[in-house]
């Protein structure tokens, strides 16, 4: 689970989107299966402004990516990436629709600890429908009663974290070894044209392509060659998963959404929510409150708490509504891993620890590592090289998948453009990087001399 001192400064991002009609939908949470390991919380992510639906690749010739997005809407300021259908998600990030230039104000809604200022003119509306296959739950010991502010809060997390996720599926299907985009590098880099698959030579060369293509990728796990197929999957899972009730491993239960300060695990005899915990997911069985005629939610389902901590986090749609009202003024600011905490970063940690979905760190294995840097540090070392932990780690632990997400969609934010990281190991095609500007250089450099062996 998420503990509110162990928010990361940094975080990672998501790549190609655009603009349609505004819809409202959005996803889930995740699941503990052992009472004695509490769910887990987890960080929110942000929202994005922008992307054309094709990716760069080294050479900077551009080729389409998939039909995440079938089109792209220009009205008035409207930016792209805020308002998007991508495949059967629809999401609008601010759940309104964008009638005229004047779409911004400083209305305030006023959430109680701490007021939120909203940039966003949308009045006292909320989004107060639960996603597909969730529904609210208050808790009968009358800590957590859910009201419309707050829902309002996790859907809009809960739609910005769908969006990272096609994103980032459409980028990591974009840079398969099989992909035009990959050939192409080939055809332009002989030394590679000709190399033999799974082969020293053939990994070193994908390798290379990889961390120049997919700068997320390339950070959060190592531009592994020989796990990228794994960690598509776990994406397309968590994609085509994540609001299905009868998926695989949810044995058709609905998800129970809930946000109380007290949540005993039976287990432990803990309360999930002490010591700054944010958000975590567990088996209602383990519940000690949820226990007892007059329950409402099934024996086997599952819950997802938001704890008060949650709702003190940084909203990404507000950080996208500052640089939409005065991008000169706060890009520097906002596009910068070092300050993209927020609730959709935690919401997309939570999905991934699903059963359903990518079920990370189960059973606490691996141990739930969180926060950018530390993530990058247990699948690299900081010559490059990958650590003899980059596949056993990375593909299992919730938060590599989170800050890729974030990393990701804040580097192909058109708001973002014209921010570049300079540092050490800096990609050398000038493009968007809001990589931490609090580290002096990448771990994770962009070409190697050779391949190194012995990772597991």
């Amino acid at each position: 689970m998420l503990k509110s001192s162990q928010i990361s400064s940094t975080s990672i991002i998501l790549q190609q989107i655009q603009v349609l009609n505004p819809t409202a939908s959005g996803p889930k949470f995740s699941i503990l299966s052992n009472p004695s390991i509490i769910a887990q919380e987890r960080k929110a992510l942000k929202p994005t402004t922008t992307a054309p639906n094709s990716i760069k690749v080294s050479n900077s010739v551009t080729t389409p990516t998939s039909g995440f997005v079938q089109k792209a809407l220009s009205q008035g300021n409207h930016v792209r990436g805020l308002n998007l259908e991508l495949g059967n998600y629809s999401a609008d990030i601010f759940g309104e629709a964008y009638v005229g230039p004047q779409k911004y104000s400083n209305q305030s809604l006023a959430y109680s600890p701490p007021p939120h200022e909203h940039l966003l003119a949308r009045g006292d509306t909320y989004l107060t429908a639960s996603p597909a296959s969730t529904q609210w739950q208050n808790f009968p010991n009358g800590y957590g009663q859910w009201d419309d502010q707050h829902k309002d809060m996790v859907i809009r997390a809960w739609n910005i974290a769908k969006i990272m996720t096609a994103a980032v599926l459409a980028s990591m299907q974009a840079i398969g070894s099989g992909s035009p985009n990959y050939q192409l590098f080939t055809e332009t880099n002989p030394i590679c044209k000709n190399t033999k698959a799974a082969t020293a030579e053939f990994y070193n060369c994908y390798r290379t392509f990889i961390a120049q293509s997919n700068l997320a990728y390339g950070q959060l796990f190592g531009a592994d060659p020989e796990n990228i197929g794994l960690i598509t999957q776990n994406w397309k899972s968590l994609h085509d998963n994540l609001e299905v009730q009868n998926a695989p491993n949810r044995g058709n239960q609905l998800l129970y959404l809930s946000m109380s300060s007290v949540v005993t695990n039976i287990g432990t005899g803990q309360d999930e929510c002490a010591g700054g915990t944010i958000a975590f997911v567990i088996p209602i069985k383990y519940v000690k409150e949820m226990q007892g005629p007059g329950v409402q939610p099934p024996i086997g389902a599952t819950i997802m708490n938001f704890c008060d901590p949650f709702f003190k986090l940084p909203r990404m749609e507000e950080l996208l509504s500052k640089l939409v009202s005065d991008r000169a003024g706060n890009q520097a600011q906002i596009c910068n891993i070092d300050n993209l905490d927020s609730s959709a970063q935690v919401m997309l940690h939570e999905m991934t620890h699903l059963p359903w979905t990518i079920n990370t760190n189960l059973n606490g294995k691996p141990t739930d590592r969180r926060g950018f840097m530390t993530v990058i540090s247990y699948n690299t070392a900081q010559s490059g090289l990958q650590r003899m932990s980059t596949k056993s780690f990375g593909s299992q632990n919730a938060d590599s998948y989170a800050w890729q997400g974030v990393y990701h969609y804040f580097n192909n934010l058109d708001l973002c453009q014209g921010v570049t990281f300079t540092g050490g190991n800096s990609n050398p095609s000038g493009c968007t990087d809001v990589y931490p500007k609090s580290q002096q250089s990448k771990w994770v450099n962009y070409q190697w001399n050779n391949y190194p062996t012995g990772n597991n």
